[in-house]
């Protein structure tokens, strides 16, 4: 069976583009659009539009004749020809929608090789980054505020009324900082393993989250929570890996779960997609143990281009 990584979906004949905002249309010739890119000659020179460079597609009426706008990461294009539009606008959509479906993985403008892996991961890294940085200014200002209407209740205690009252005047749950619990080390294991059921694994900055969450208590820093781990790692009830970059924690009992996936990649290769529907966790937890079980040699990886698929490894 031939593997084909890139398909030619439709001949576009007539083929009139404009590129910019003020761009005339010009004819184009030996027109293409693929499953990966919009292809086409206009006088000597080949333009390639990347599918994973467009941003967004649109058809727009003129008062001489209807066309497609598609904004892309670096220019905008208008189309235009004699299949007709509509085909067109379809046709491109649907394969858009295939990529943004298969993809699990942030993809880049790149179509191969190593630099378009690379790109990928310091995209996803951007994205988990800005989400942390985002989370936590979040928790230091919901912190300042507290401090503050502690500060204002104080303020207006008297001999009479005391902080209790205060808090209830002003429609405050919690008393004061002093009434908080203390962090308890031994909580984080009860969380950690109930956060494992399912899948074996949990990532270290899920349980950071799960944990501060859960815990009517300080705010625990991830050092503080990475010790605690370390130290149930060393009465062996759980395993820290680093799955490229990222702090995973198994659970002791990995290897009957890791049986499964040996199973299920026997009776043909699956993606992150399936194998989460399958197991019923999140895709992004199905990626990682699939990556943690390929560094085990249990199954072996084949990056394509839509979509990346595990097999089973025949020399395991």
């Amino acid at each position: 069976m031939v593997c084909k990584v890139e398909e030619e979906l439709l001949d576009l004949p007539g083929l009139m583009v404009s590129r910019g905002l003020l761009g005339r249309f010009k004819c184009c010739t030996e027109a293409k659009l693929t499953t990966a890119r919009i292809i086409y000659m206009c006088g000597s020179d080949t333009t390639i539009i990347p599918l994973s460079s467009i941003r967004h597609c649109q058809l727009k009426k003129s008062a001489f004749d209807d066309y497609l706008s598609i904004n892309c990461t670096d220019d905008v294009y208008h189309l235009k020809c004699d299949i007709g539009i509509d085909l067109l606008y379809q046709t491109l959509m649907d394969t858009i929608k295939h990529y943004e479906t298969y993809n699990i993985i942030e993809y880049s403008e790149a179509l191969g090789g190593i630099s378009r892996l690379l790109n990928m991961k310091d995209d996803r890294k951007e994205v988990l980054n800005k989400l942390q940085r985002d989370a936590m200014a979040d928790l230091m200002s919901l912190k300042q505020k507290s401090k503050r209407m502690l500060e204002v209740a104080l303020r207006l205690q008297t001999e009479e009324r005391p902080l209790s009252k205060t808090f209830l005047a002003l429609q405050l749950n919690e008393e004061s900082e002093a009434g908080i619990p203390k962090y308890d080390g031994a909580d984080v294991e009860h969380i950690m393993i109930t956060l494992m059921k399912g899948s074996g694994i949990v990532l270290l900055r899920d349980l950071f989250c799960a944990v501060n969450r859960m815990l009517l208590c300080n705010f625990i820093t991830p050092q503080k929570l990475l010790e605690d781990v370390q130290s149930l790692e060393e009465k062996g009830i759980c395993k820290i890996v680093d799955l490229q970059g990222v702090v995973a924690i198994l659970s002791k009992d990995t290897v009957s779960y890791f049986r499964q996936i040996v199973e299920a990649v026997s009776k043909g290769p699956i993606t992150f997609l399936e194998f989460a529907e399958m197991e019923n966790i999140p895709i992004h937890m199905a990626e990682y143990v699939l990556l943690y079980a390929e560094m085990e040699g249990l199954v072996t990886r084949d990056d394509g281009l839509h979509n990346v698929k595990y097999y089973s490894n025949p020399f395991n």
